[in-house]
């Protein structure tokens, strides 16, 4: 009897945002070297399925059961002798986690009830992809109950994984965020001779802070007539609420500089053509910014970084902390800075490449420590 390793990933993400696509595919590409992937398709859209690059024997829909159940009765064939499987969930999406909703640790609870009774089945549960803060003290303990029954537990920045030890969640280890370990098909050569940008309006998507916009737009604007005669200039965007925002930032540029907006969403079947001329990327999304130094634009972020955690962590953690640039510095410092990124760049994407090359050596040390039982 053949032995197999069956991995279980529910798959569900923000469709309309383009980093989560992102990240997602990476992981299933990265998955599919060590064991057959069973994937939660239902409702999924027929062009997500198709981006991640499913076959119909990945999807539970050709099965026709029940994701969770036919995730249990796997795992009890194999406990009970009558199938050599070894079978994992993984637990929870990629992504960022904050809050401190009474419903959202209800929620964590639940979770972890049927966390116990697969492991009780036989299956084995690890995570990792994500980061987490900030959150309330009730969420905080269910997610140390939830994080009880995994085996393996990996978050993607430092400052998620001290949250973790200190809410007690000792089995935490860090993991490289997905984007990463992405490899784009990158077919055309291009002229390096544009600055991209795209920006949400906020920090965290269901506030907005008036004056966190107001020197964003300052900064933005005031680094940009530094450059804008020797670079072209597009806005764009990659996720599709930040429309509005972008087109307005595109609105009030146009005004002061020769400055493009690309009016289709970004996706990954078209960011090569988006980013590939990009010298540079200036924007506040992590994913954003990673995506487009895929394709050789240098990742820079303009926020506000002590409230944007996840941004914080993961550029740290990487060495690149000197690319993000802070909207509280003051305008002046940031165009110097600015400029000076710009004229280190080609080395600036050596370093990047190194610490990407190292990343991919690393995640998959882990992975296989993961599979090797």
């Amino acid at each position: 009897m053949q032995e197999r390793k069956l991995v279980f990933f529910q798959g569900n993400t923000q469709y309309e945002n383009t980093g989560d696509v992102l990240i997602n595919k990476s992981f299933i590409v990265l998955i599919k070297k060590y064991a057959q992937l069973i994937i939660n398709d239902k409702e999924m859209p027929d062009w997500y399925v198709a981006s991640l690059g499913l076959t119909k024997e990945e999807c539970i829909s050709d099965r026709g059961s029940h994701f969770y159940l036919y995730l249990a009765g796997k795992a009890l064939m194999s406990r009970l002798g009558v199938a050599k499987n070894t079978v994992y969930l993984i637990g929870g999406a990629p992504g960022h986690e904050f809050g401190s909703s009474v419903s959202k640790a209800v929620k964590n609870f639940i979770i972890a009830i049927l966390y116990f009774i697969l492991r009780v089945c036989g299956a084995q549960i690890f995570r990792l992809g994500f980061s987490i803060g900030p959150i309330g003290k009730a969420v905080g303990v269910s997610e140390k109950f939830r994080s009880v029954f995994m085996n393996q537990y990996f978050v993607r920045d430092s400052l998620s994984l001290s949250l973790c030890h200190q809410i007690g969640i000792n089995k935490a280890r860090f993991f490289p965020d997905l984007a990463w370990l992405y490899q784009p098909n990158r077919t055309t050569s291009f002229t390096k001779n544009k600055i991209v940008l795209s920006f949400r309006h906020s920090v965290l998507d269901e506030s907005s802070d008036d004056q966190y916009l107001e020197r964003l737009k300052a900064n933005l604007f005031f680094m940009l007539q530094s450059v804008s005669e020797k670079y072209s200039i597009e806005v764009l965007y990659q996720v599709k609420r930040d429309l509005e925002f972008c087109g307005k930032l595109y609105d009030e540029l146009k005004n002061v500089m020769p400055v493009t907006f690309r009016q289709e969403q970004v996706t990954l079947e078209t960011a090569e053509a988006a980013y590939g001329g990009a010298c540079c990327i200036l924007t506040n999304r992590l994913h954003v910014a990673l995506l487009g130094y895929k394709y050789g634009g240098l990742p820079l972020i303009l926020t506000d970084s002590e409230s944007h955690l996840k941004i914080k962590g993961i550029y740290t953690d990487a060495g690149m902390g000197y690319l993000l640039l802070d909207v509280n510095n003051g305008i002046e410092k940031n165009a110097h800075d600015f400029n000076g990124l710009l004229q280190n760049r080609d080395d600036i994407i050596n370093k990047l490449n190194k610490k990407e090359g190292e990343y991919k050596q690393l995640a998959g040390t882990l992975l296989e420590e993961v599979f090797k039982k």
